[in-house]
């Protein structure tokens, strides 16, 4: 028993340092840009506009609109080649829909990206979607 309890915890521990290992590289981000379209994040549809979004060091991102919209949704890690080159959003524009795709914070090799829902996944198998950037600021 006693074995098998040390197994569970050494297994815990090694997954809790490697999730963490994983967010500490992107570390919190926060930023500020101005969507000039309406855009899908999740299962929600935000009006263009001023918006504040941060990531914490668990990978949800966090949507702040002026009119006090509030969203949060998780986000899994994703890595380039190199530094990014500026802040910004990355949408996937499908026919008149946008849907928030990526968040990249300028120097960071690694950036988070937002899962596909079910309506974006169904769009995607008929037409291949255009990436749209959306410059951001501290």
């Amino acid at each position: 028993m006693k074995k098998l309890n040390m197994a569970f915890l050494i297994g815990a521990l090694a997954l809790m340092l490697t999730a963490l290992a994983d967010s500490q590289g992107s570390g919190p981000t926060h930023m500020k840009a101005n969507i000039p379209f309406d855009f899908t994040l999740g299962d929600t549809t935000f009006t263009s506009g001023q918006y504040d979004v941060s990531v914490n060091w668990q990978g949800v991102v966090w949507f702040h609109g002026s009119g006090g919209r509030v969203k949060a949704i998780y986000s899994q890690s994703v890595h380039s080649g190199r530094d990014a080159e500026y802040s910004k959003l990355v949408f996937h524009h499908l026919g008149e829909r946008y849907f928030l795709a990526q968040i990249w914070m300028r120097g960071d090799t690694s950036g988070r990206e937002i899962p596909p829902r079910r309506v974006e996944l169904e769009i995607m198998s008929r037409t291949r979607p255009e990436t749209v950037d959306v410059m951001a600021r501290k």
